[in-house]
């Protein structure tokens, strides 16, 4: 099953969040998907995946310091993340919306941020390939 195989026939603007590990242990993720089905969006896929420091790799590929990639994957090898893809108006933006918000709430520190957002359309499409290439994983 793919990331977004749940297709309508819509024109819908979709985007992902990514739970880290920090916040899963905290059992931060209802809070999360609460607020952003408050925010007008549907959730239509959830997926669990611990990644592996390929997949990190990949995933994080222009923004993460090959000299901090090790805490990276430390801070991932303690939970799996959840992956929540979700559509509505204004997904991106609903996106970075909920990226901020819950980072200033729980900011446990730059690479336990709480949770991922895609930035832009282009950046949601490259994501969703990369994890729908890893379902063997789920």
């Amino acid at each position: 099953a793919h990331l977004h195989s749940k297709r309508r026939c819509t024109l819908e603007e979709r985007s992902l969040v990514v739970i880290k590990p920090d916040a899963v242990l905290d059992k931060r993720d209802t809070e999360i998907k609460n607020f952003l089905i408050s925010k007008g969006v549907t959730i239509i896929q959830e997926k669990n995946l611990w990644f592996t420091a390929e997949m990190l790799n990949a995933f994080y590929l222009y923004s993460i310091p090959k000299a901090s990639f090790e805490k990276m994957v430390e801070l991932y090898a303690k939970s799996f993340a959840i992956l929540i893809v979700f559509e509505g108006e204004g997904a991106i933006a609903v996106g970075q919306e909920t990226k901020n918000f819950f980072r200033r709430k729980y900011n446990y520190d730059y690479y336990g941020s709480t949770i991922h957002a895609a930035d832009n359309a282009e950046e949601y499409a490259r994501e969703v390939d990369l994890l729908n290439s890893s379902c063997d994983k789920f």
